[in-house]
């Protein structure tokens, strides 16, 4: 703590730095103002002490319809002949279709199988062959015995 405090370096969310001058206020408060020119996180910092802000709307898009619907969605899936299905009964089930035809029903989702999955060529080749790995086997097993001997003797 300090009779006076130095300027505070506010780093706006492109990385622009602005000094701001602190007025005393009383006996420890000091503020200063600033009009955010942009929306985001300023970052604040004088001396050693440090502090992040958030500059936005008190109400986000992404907070003002939280209840899900299709609605949004339907006029891009309607030429796809999609579909929305809500999952609170229960998780549909899934099943293959033909491309073209409809996408969803009462329970059920369709998926158009692509093939992508089939494995066209599968080369296999051991890490050492058997009888290093017998060798090695036995060798550790030996080693083991011994150690295990020496223990009890």
């Amino acid at each position: 703590l300090s009779d006076n405090a130095g300027d505070v370096v506010v780093t706006a969310p492109d990385g622009s730095e602005t000094r701001l001058p602190l007025q005393k206020q009383a006996p420890g408060l000091y503020t200063a103002q600033m009009q955010a020119p942009q929306m985001g996180l300023y970052r604040l910092r004088e001396g050693d002490l440090s502090a992040v802000v958030a500059v936005g709307p008190a109400a986000p898009r992404e907070f003002e319809e939280t209840i899900a619907s299709g609605d949004k969605l339907a006029p891009l899936l309607a030429p796809l002949r999609g579909g929305v299905m809500p999952v609170e009964a229960g998780l549909p089930s899934l099943r293959p279709i033909r491309p073209g035809r409809v996408s969803h029903g009462r329970g059920w989702i369709g998926y158009t199988p692509r093939g992508a999955y089939q494995v066209t060529a599968l080369h296999t080749a051991p890490l050492a062959p058997g009888w290093l790995l017998l060798l090695i086997g036995a060798g550790l097993m030996v080693a083991a015995w011994m150690v295990e001997g020496r223990r009890k003797g």
